[in-house]
């Protein structure tokens, strides 16, 4: 989707996965905030940007412009979002791409932004919409940009950020917008029974979590869990991660998803950690798999948790 379309506008298009919430949130040592999100291919964001064809100096302000903020490049792009922060991000990639790309530094454009992602469920929205928006008008100049690049201008926009299309886990501090640590293999293959046990969450606004080693043990719980693919461990180790957050953002429901688990025969629950999601964990290697899967999804159903998704995660998902 880069350039001149059948002497069109130029035009670029950008996409990002959402996720459904996290194995592990926390504060480790070393490393301050940081979590290992849980990724899923079925629900995202586009974006397509297209180059306006006349000179900058033709363009009209529009009326209403979508960044809040006050930036020299504040009417320079249109943007269809009803989120300011998408747009900030998008004003702020033209300027980091016009460093590479001189001419990006007159340009002017349209914006449009398309999610199948809930807002304030913790699966990423937020995220994923401005990593779109970077990733089309980056696509329209032509252009790669690295995650690091792409982290480090969604957290000027968001003020935190998610992680974005890591094919493999990894240990990312949001705060900061870069990994801290990537595994060389995937998660096991899980199935994930997704359902939401809690109230939308202003999740930028969400207090920061408190240090505490018990994070540190987690973390090398999960780093043998995945060195082995132990589908029971990281269920352990996402029920535990969730338990500690209950203190912090409470999900309304989260014993009774706990005790569904256990019934149905899950490894474990895992949640948005600022969020309303979450989810049991099946092991997708196990006989009977299947069947466990269809139990837990009729539990859920019974006990009225409205239905997210039912996808395969981890290494038979790659």
């Amino acid at each position: 989707g880069v350039g001149m379309v059948g002497g069109g506008p130029m035009m670029g298009q950008g996409h990002c996965w959402g996720h459904h919430g996290e194995i592990l949130q926390g504060s480790f040592t070393g490393i301050g905030q940081g979590l290992v999100s849980l990724p899923i291919a079925s629900r995202g964001s586009w974006a397509r940007f297209t180059v306006d064809r006349h000179s900058p100096a033709s363009v009209e302000p529009p009326a209403t412009d979508c960044y809040e903020g006050q930036s020299r490049g504040l009417s320079r792009i249109r943007c269809s979002s009803w989120r300011s922060k998408t747009a900030a991000a998008a004003h702020l990639a033209l300027e980091h791409i016009a460093a590479y790309r001189p001419e990006v530094a007159t340009w002017t454009g349209s914006l449009e932004v398309g999610s199948s992602l809930p807002p304030g469920w913790g699966m990423g929205s937020s995220t994923s919409d401005i990593v779109a928006a970077i990733r089309a008008i980056a696509n329209a100049a032509g252009i790669t940009l690295p995650p690091e690049a792409i982290g480090r201008i969604a957290v000027r926009a968001e003020g935190a950020s998610d992680p974005h299309g890591e094919a493999l886990p990894v240990l990312y501090a949001q705060r900061r917008g870069h990994v801290v640590r990537r595994w060389d293999r995937p998660l096991p293959p899980l199935v994930l029974v997704g359902c939401r046990c809690g109230q939308p969450v202003d999740t930028v606004g969400t207090p920061p979590l408190e240090a505490d080693t018990e994070y540190d043990e987690l973390h090398t719980r999960l780093d043998v869990a995945i060195l082995r693919s132990d589908a029971r461990a990281i269920g352990e180790v996402a029920t535990r991660s969730a338990e500690l957050n209950q203190a912090r953002v409470p999900k309304q429901r989260f014993g009774e998803l706990v005790e569904i688990c256990a019934d149905c025969g899950g490894v474990g629950v895992q949640v948005a950690h600022s969020g309303a999601v979450g989810g049991i964990l099946v092991d997708a290697t196990a006989p009977g798999a299947a069947a466990q899967w269809a139990r837990c999804r009729a539990a859920l159903n019974h006990a009225g948790f409205p239905k997210t998704v039912d996808e395969l995660v981890g290494s038979m998902a790659q």
